[in-house]
């Protein structure tokens, strides 16, 4: 080999080398930050009806930091207590972006008022009154949180899948969904370039019917009488689709709690923080 090609060679492989260990280095770094977590949560089921995983134990990522859950084995997010009143709805109820301690059920429970956390990430109104009935055994009553943004949607079960405890699209190729059923999808780098690349679950499908969830939610307060619906809220008046937030209460036609909550929303998020939790607990659980 000439010497020109063999300098080119080892310049080669030296940027190769280069590349790869800053790649390492940028891995390594965003776990450590990131506590190994995810925006993201690997925690869901694929048996019927779509819930939590029992047992499972993730590390979210939010605006406001990272933070420990954990699912019991009921399928409940933790802690939850042996029974009580059933709390419904999708991560606003389940608390997304807090610790288990500081969610609407934990703090309900603490105040003396026992409180399950069966709310699911993701989940619409169709979705959290099917996985209702699985805690009929345990529930002294039930509490239905109604966020405008998910809640208008069809069930979820309609366009997203677990795969390897992920949500994706169920519509996702079938290499995305051959990565997030391997050990791959626990890392940083490829798990976000995937999700750039659209294999997860977008926020919210295009399409929104909230006065037929609202029907929907009607027909479970007649069969359970002991049911609260308490309206979530939105932090604008406008929604990113041009739904105003007041219009679709209206439209949803139910009679709803109504809460007063003030800086309660994480960074550019659509969640509570934990003074937010403890706003909505301090009214519901008094």
């Amino acid at each position: 080999m000439a010497p020109s090609a063999r300098a080119a060679l080892r310049l080669a492989l030296t940027w190769f080398l280069a590349v790869v260990a800053a790649l390492a280095a940028v891995e390594g770094l965003a776990g450590w930050q990131r506590e190994g977590g995810h925006a993201r949560l690997p925690i869901y089921a694929a048996a019927p009806p779509l819930s939590l995983r029992p047992g499972a134990a993730a590390v979210g990522l939010a605006s406001g930091g990272t933070y420990r859950l954990a699912i019991d084995a009921r399928g409940l997010r933790a802690p939850s207590p042996e029974r009580g009143i059933v709390l419904l709805g999708d991560s606003m109820a389940f608390g997304l972006g807090v610790a288990g301690e500081a969610t609407l059920a934990a703090q309900c429970t603490e105040r003396g008022h026992p409180m399950l956390n069966a709310g699911v990430p993701g989940f619409s109104l169709p979705d959290a009154l099917a996985h209702a009935e699985s805690f009929s055994a345990i529930a002294d009553g039930w509490m239905m949180l109604v966020n405008p943004w998910d809640d208008g949607q069809p069930a979820l079960t309609a366009h997203a899948e677990p795969v390897g405890g992920w949500l994706l699209n169920r519509d996702a190729p079938a290499w995305a969904k051959r990565f997030f059923a391997s050990r791959w999808s626990h890392g940083q780098l490829l798990h976000e370039a995937v999700v750039l690349a659209g294999g997860l679950r977008p926020r919210a499908p295009v399409g929104s019917d909230f006065a037929a969830r609202g029907r929907e939610m009607a027909e479970f307060v007649r069969l359970h009488p002991k049911t609260r619906v308490v309206w979530a809220g939105y932090p604008g008046e406008t929604m990113p689709d041009g739904r105003r937030a007041d219009d679709e209460r209206r439209a949803f036609g139910v009679e709803t709690e109504t809460l007063e909550l003030h800086d309660a929303w994480l960074p550019g998020d659509l969640h509570w923080t934990a003074e937010g939790t403890a706003q909505a607990a301090e009214q519901l659980c008094r």
